[in-house]
């Protein structure tokens, strides 16, 4: 498959572009790209993996194709959510099960990538 059949995958369960979305089990982000592509601008993605080698990969190769965006993206993490992001945590038997746990961690997850690139 390639971006193209990602994009016409999710194009039906997307009503229309912005809003707020999660990608549980991201990978390499194949599909976050693809549903970023049908959100535009305004929307915004959480994407989430237990696999820390994946969900860099994605992070590389989204910024790689949105040069536009900024480094670091903005972190926003609405208090709401902080019971359903304990329960599906451990579910997928993360070690991070709180939101701010989880926001420390992307934040230095972040800034090794930023350092990395500066190298």
């Amino acid at each position: 498959m390639n971006h193209a059949d990602h994009v016409r995958l999710l194009r039906g369960g997307v009503p229309a572009p912005g809003g707020v979305w999660a990608d549980f089990g991201s990978g390499e982000g194949a599909f976050t790209l693809a549903l970023a592509d049908l959100l535009g601008t305004s929307g915004e993605i959480y994407s989430v993996d237990q696999d820390a080698g994946a969900l860099r990969a994605a992070c590389e190769e989204t910024f790689r194709v949105r040069a536009e965006h900024p480094w670091p993206p903005p972190i926003a993490l609405p208090a709401q959510w902080e019971k359903s992001f304990g329960a599906l945590a451990t579910g997928l038997e993360l070690s991070t099960t709180t939101l701010p746990d989880a926001e420390r961690e992307l934040r230095t997850f972040l800034e090794a990538i930023r350092s990395a690139a500066d190298a």
